[in-house]
């Protein structure tokens, strides 16, 4: 969800002293385990929307992106999925996240973002058309530089 190994380091750390200071909101109705995955979605969450990129320049495949003031500079590979993942936006990137590798139901994924199961569905169905056009894209580049060859 967050595309760097530092940040889930520290979401990580910050979730288990957010999970120690309110063990007692824990109900044992629920697993542990599902209730400190939802901390840690919820602080992945909070992070995503203070680091909404201002501006994103992609020059092949160098990505500048101004964040907060700062600007930072990542290479990606083309073959990488994360290289697609990034062109979404944050929410679209968590919710394809959420639905397909953690498992949870839109009715869930709208709680987390305090919207409908409406909101999910369509940000997931829109996030798998763009993808779906990335690759199409990346195909096309593929096959006329073969062409060249």
């Amino acid at each position: 969800m967050l595309q760097s190994p530092e940040d889930a380091q520290d979401i990580s750390q910050v979730s288990f002293i957010t999970a120690f200071n309110k063990i007692e909101q824990w109900s044992q109705a629920v697993a542990f385990g599902f209730w400190l995955r939802r901390i840690v979605i919820n602080q992945s969450l909070d992070l995503l929307r203070k680091r909404t990129p201002q501006l994103l320049i992609d020059d092949g495949n160098q990505i500048i992106a101004m964040i907060a003031g700062e600007t930072s500079i990542t290479y990606d590979h083309s073959h990488d999925a994360n290289h697609y993942l990034k062109n979404l936006s944050p929410a679209m990137r968590t919710i394809i996240w959420l639905y397909e590798v953690e498992g949870f139901t839109h009715q869930e994924i709208g709680a987390f973002f305090d919207c409908s199961e409406s909101f999910s569905k369509s940000r997931l169905a829109r996030a798998k058309q763009q993808l779906k056009q990335l690759l199409n894209k990346q195909k096309q580049e593929v096959s006329s530089y073969e062409k060249t060859l």
